[in-house]
């Protein structure tokens, strides 16, 4: 791989993710392409690296400002989620969202949707990070809500019906994801929510 096409697959990367940790973001290269990676998002002036409040080196497009705090905690949980071992999940950009989910194309779908490809067919999810540390009830609330709202669209009625559609929110502890599948478990009818901890959110949303 040379430069020009490491370049691009690293615009790729930091564009699908907005704002991306660049340790998650290297491990996606092969060992020998790393280290003229760090040198290109260094270097290239369409990339600004900085640490996080936390110390976590990201990376962005080059802007003028410093991302929000929220903005990197919510941007690099959805890295970090898409990005665990054995996942098959990826943030969707509006080309991927017409090969994998053609009758969806439309304005602003790829916001916060992503794919899961680990079975044989393709599981479309809607990503929520708990940015506000709500209460579970509230979270569960707008679980509903959110599905609601799919439902009342013929498109995602079907993903819903065919058990391909899922909203997955990212959580600061495993106890608080515990209680939102204790909430989806007692319902007497399935329901596509899940919740996963990514304990580097409470670092980044409560640091010391």
């Amino acid at each position: 791989m040379n430069n020009f096409q490491l370049t691009k697959l690293l615009r790729n990367q930091v564009r699908r993710y907005r704002i991306a940790a660049t340790e998650l973001l290297l491990n996606e290269l092969p060992k020998e392409h790393r280290s003229r990676a760090i040198v290109i998002l260094r270097t290239n002036a369409e990339f600004q690296v900085f640490d996080d409040i936390t110390g976590t080196v990201c990376v962005c497009q080059r802007c003028k400002r410093i991302p929000s705090s929220t903005a990197v905690a919510r941007c690099v949980a959805a890295q970090a989620f898409c990005r665990a071992s054995q996942s098959n999940r990826t943030l969707l950009t509006k080309n991927e969202v017409t090969r994998f989910f053609p009758t969806l194309f439309r304005h602003g779908l790829p916001a916060g949707y992503y794919v899961d490809t680990s079975t044989k067919t393709p599981r479309l999810g809607l990503l929520r990070v708990d940015i506000h540390l709500s209460p579970v009830s509230r979270i569960w609330q707008r679980s509903l809500d959110i599905i609601e709202k799919h439902r009342q669209q013929s498109e995602f009625r079907k993903l819903i019906l065919a058990d391909q559609f899922e909203i997955t929110w990212l959580v600061v502890t495993e106890s608080k994801a515990n209680a939102i599948r204790h909430l989806v478990g007692k319902q007497l009818r399935e329901l596509p929510v899940d919740a996963q901890s990514v304990p580097s959110l409470l670092n980044q949303l409560t640091p010391l």
